[in-house]
């Protein structure tokens, strides 16, 4: 994996019940901690160590010292949503964030099982969407992994509206990634090249308090438009428009990292977005010709459910 530049994050669920000492919380914690330095110290970098409250609504564990041992051996890694987190849970485990997807917040869910949350003061805690590509966290011979389509989907609501995307592939009794799995997962990459590999780019120039003129070098034909905020004074921007000779082509809440758009097309040589927000500012914009109009749709949980078993649906 990191031959290939992909960073390594590793996750240890608190709720083991099947540890002996489960019963006795500082002989837990013990038990705990022993296991996470050993995994902050014998395998190398971390970008991400992924903590959930999963069965664990209601039970004290010692967090300070918890995430004190990733902060000792791990400085650079992001911690998920327990403890002292640095990202949080987009509360929901089917890779869908809400537009507005607020990059600072006051409380994080703790599970998906109860309504239990999170509080702490205010603070930078983007949050992460997770989901697994088939119907539950683990293999089994009678599922299947998601469509194309319903990944699509996941991705226009999740890195589309500017959140982070954590996708589950679980691989098989042998330790291999399922050759359906990777099948789709090879349509993924190859639609989302297709798609987003070649953006026209464009030049922009602010021309009043929240209205900025976008440029492109010539007439384009588009369908798809990112926008990228300026977060160096964090995030400002809390409703934005998108104008074609004055008429809406598309409008939403918050930017942040990304937000993308589809939309009728169009062909264009400039453009018009107005941003609200205290002093909002773009980064960047670019558009494209995907030959898709319309963002793809997901399935509900309820046309998702699989018949064959009783597994957690995502």
């Amino acid at each position: 994996m990191r031959r290939g530049g992909d960073g390594l994050g590793l996750y240890l669920s608190p709720w083991d019940r099947n540890a002996e000492c489960y019963p006795d919380a500082a002989a837990y914690d013990d038990f705990y901690c022993a296991q996470l330095t050993e995994l902050c110290t014998g395998y190398g970098e971390l970008v991400e160590v992924w903590f959930d409250g999963a069965g664990s609504a209601g039970r004290e564990y010692d967090w300070e010292r918890i995430t004190g041992i990733v902060r000792a051996h791990q400085p650079g890694a992001v911690v998920f949503n327990m403890g002292d987190p640095d990202i949080r849970w987009v509360g929901n485990e089917d890779g869908l964030a809400e537009d507005p997807v607020l990059y600072v917040s006051d409380w994080t869910p703790n599970d998906v099982h109860t309504e239990a949350v999170l509080g702490f003061e205010p603070r930078y805690l983007p949050p992460e969407c997770d989901v697994s590509l088939r119907h539950g966290w683990f293999w089994h011979p009678f599922d299947e992994p998601k469509s194309l389509e319903h990944l699509l989907g996941i991705h226009y609501r999740s890195v589309g509206l500017g959140a982070n995307l954590l996708l589950n592939v679980p691989p098989t009794r042998d330790g291999l990634i399922d050759t359906a799995d990777l099948a789709v997962l090879e349509e993924y990459s190859t639609e989302l090249a297709r798609r987003f590999g070649a953006p026209f780019e464009a030049r922009l120039a602010q021309t009043d308090a929240g209205i900025w003129e976008v440029s492109f070098a010539g007439d384009v034909e588009i369908d798809h438009l990112e926008l990228a905020e300026v977060l160096d004074a964090g995030q400002r921007i809390s409703h934005h428009r998108v104008l074609v000779d004055g008429v809406i082509v598309a409008e939403g809440r918050t930017v942040g990292i990304r937000r993308v758009h589809a939309f009728p097309a169009r062909t264009v040589r400039s453009l018009r977005i107005e941003l609200d927000g205290p002093s909002p500012a773009l980064a960047a914009v670019r558009a494209y010709r995907t030959g898709v109009e319309t963002a793809p749709v997901v399935p509900s949980v309820e046309d998702y459910r699989a018949p064959e078993a009783d597994i957690i649906v995502m």
